[in-house]
């Protein structure tokens, strides 16, 4: 079997179509412990829906441009917060368990506004990739393809290495953890960390709705067992896949992720690295790159569920 693994510039250009008018709303609905927030945006009549999973400590709000651009090649986006983030009820930024924050934002499926009939995506960055990577296993829904980017599930060794100090008393979480940057409320993200567009970076720590603090113990935990349950599983995506990070990512080196998405797809993979792009790969500079490979990823993937899995074949 044979996959797809790039490095790559794309020309700057946006051959998808102009969307005169985007339809958008929010709402709320009975998560497993709480409501959960989420917000929508619509072309008049979708081809295809994507549910997007955000990141750690963000929130759907700041995903306005993300949604734009989907609905301009066709496509309805539904984006949950998280348990503890957000509009979302919870303890800010605490998950406890990731199958339970999957099968939550899987359940945004179910409010009136979802569309159906069409082909339905779940896309994730950072810890979102983590959540939907999770949410691909549940088998609450039918999945025409999969999208990951910026993300961490090949292991986290700084976070398995800290969670092995707590655990022996060598590292007190309620005292800042020693200066540990996972633990330390007052270490401070440097500015070109999410992107070179540095806007987006005063954006995020100026929204009263994002989480700039140090990670909350349970979820490091969290985040810890459900990239370790990822291990011991192989070809378990029987769908296409797209794997996209930054090259420059400080924050999520990719390295581990590939090995681990490589591990994980089973029929159609497709990985693109981006040179110099930071963690936030769709508000980057080349951004109009980054969207033109998931149009064409979409295109494909739709095409593909138009006919048997079986009879895929491994992208090459």
């Amino acid at each position: 079997m044979r996959w797809s693994f790039s490095i790559l510039m794309l020309a700057s250009h946006n051959p998808w179509r102009k969307v005169q008018s985007v339809q958008s709303g929010t709402g709320r609905y009975e998560g497993s412990d709480g409501e959960r927030h989420y917000r929508w945006w619509s072309p008049g009549d979708p081809r295809f829906v994507v549910i997007f999973g955000h990141g750690f400590g963000d929130h759907s709000g700041r995903y306005q441009r993300f949604a734009d651009t989907v609905a301009g090649f066709g496509g309805a986006v539904f984006t949950p917060d998280y348990k503890g983030h957000g509009l979302s009820d919870g303890d800010r930024a605490v998950v406890e368990d990731f199958d339970q924050v999957a099968s939550d934002y899987l359940a945004v499926t179910k409010v009136p506004s979802f569309p159906s009939g069409i082909p339905l995506f779940l896309a994730g960055q950072s810890m979102g990739g983590l959540v939907v990577s999770r949410a691909a296993l549940l088998g609450q829904v039918e999945i025409s393809g999969l999208v990951i980017s910026g993300a961490r599930i090949g292991g986290w060794p700084a976070g398995e290495d800290l969670v092995g100090k707590i655990d022996r008393g060598e590292v007190d979480p309620e005292s800042g953890g020693g200066g540990h940057p996972i633990l330390d409320p007052n270490v401070k993200l440097p500015p070109d960390a999410l992107c070179r567009d540095e806007s987006i970076f005063e954006e995020f720590v100026n929204d009263p709705l994002t989480h700039l603090g140090a990670y909350p113990v349970p979820t490091l935990r969290a985040y810890v067992r459900a990239t370790s349950q990822l291990r011991g599983l192989s070809q378990v995506y029987p769908f296409p896949v797209l794997y996209m990070h930054g090259g420059a990512d400080s924050i999520t080196p990719y390295p581990l992720s590939v090995e681990r998405i490589a591990q994980l797809a089973a029929e159609d993979l497709e990985v693109r690295i981006f040179p110099g792009a930071r963690h936030s790969i769709y508000n980057e500079l080349n951004r109009d790159e980054v969207f033109e490979v998931l149009r064409r990823f979409v295109e494909r993937a739709i095409g593909q569920a138009e006919v048997p899995i079986e009879q895929g074949t491994r992208h090459g």
